[in-house]
């Protein structure tokens, strides 16, 4: 029964940070350079604790959104224990910022009862900007680890969705708020509103690369290429990270 995730997009191992990159065409290797060998192989191992004797089961994705459907396929065929919890290594959150699903979530799917959304979720509201928000918001998720690069520095959390709007809290705390709501209304002004329900706290942490270690072994993976993030010489990885998985 697979109760830890490891969840890494290949956009965390280079020696930049792709913010706001628009468009489908492949980064640029002279401004995104991905590490090497070694170095890919040292954090899979050391920070990991992956192995290419004692292999787990894992999927390789090409856009992040496909880690929900993954999740729902292992959920739906009983190999997933509800709720699980996520080690998320990645440059960015995956949160909806920018992207506005925050107000779908805000306003209409947290109406539902949390045992039922995903029979109310259409799949096109789920998108690679945020498809670690609607995990959560489907109770899923029992907590996350953030997992980014040293130099991060552009905190891409939405206040709406955390414990009393704060950064700092470490709590999740998905909040519905009346139906017909102004959608031009800015997420600050929420604030000012009560909720008309709250789900439960869900816990995350924060760590960097330097500080980051697993104390035990994962019971699944997904590795994501994330294209449009990543440099056409960043796919050899593709064919190291199945030595440490038994793809399924």
């Amino acid at each position: 029964m697979i109760k830890k995730m490891l969840d890494i997009d290949m956009d965390f191992f280079l020696d930049d940070i792709p913010y706001f990159i628009t468009g489908n065409e492949r980064l640029n290797e002279e401004y995104y350079t991905p590490w090497n060998e070694k170095e890919f192989r040292d954090f899979l191992e050391n920070k990991c604790k992956l192995s290419k004797v004692q292999k787990i089961p894992g999927r390789i994705i090409t856009h992040h959104d496909q880690a929900f459907d993954f999740w729902k396929e292992l959920i739906g065929n009983g190999r997933m224990h509800l709720p699980f919890e996520v080690t998320h290594i990645d440059s960015h959150s995956d949160l909806g910022l920018g992207d506005g699903s925050w107000f779908h979530l805000a306003t209409d799917f947290l109406h539902y009862p949390i045992n039922e959304r995903i029979n109310f979720l259409p799949r096109e509201k789920v998108m690679l900007s945020n498809y670690l928000a609607y995990t959560i918001a489907c109770g899923w998720i029992s907590k996350v680890n953030f997992v980014h690069q040293n130099d991060w520095d552009f905190n891409d959390f939405v206040s709406i969705l955390l414990q009393e709007f704060n950064d700092e809290s470490y709590n999740f705390e998905f909040k519905a708020f009346e139906k017909g709501l102004d959608a031009g209304k800015l997420v600050e002004e929420y604030r000012e509103l009560a909720p008309v329900k709250t789900d439960s706290l869900v816990p995350y942490e924060i760590f960097r690369k330097d500080d980051f270690s697993a104390d035990e072994k994962f019971d699944a993976l997904v590795f994501c290429q994330s294209p449009q993030y990543t440099p056409a010489s960043s796919d050899y990885m593709l064919g190291i990270i199945k030595e440490y998985i038994i793809e399924i």
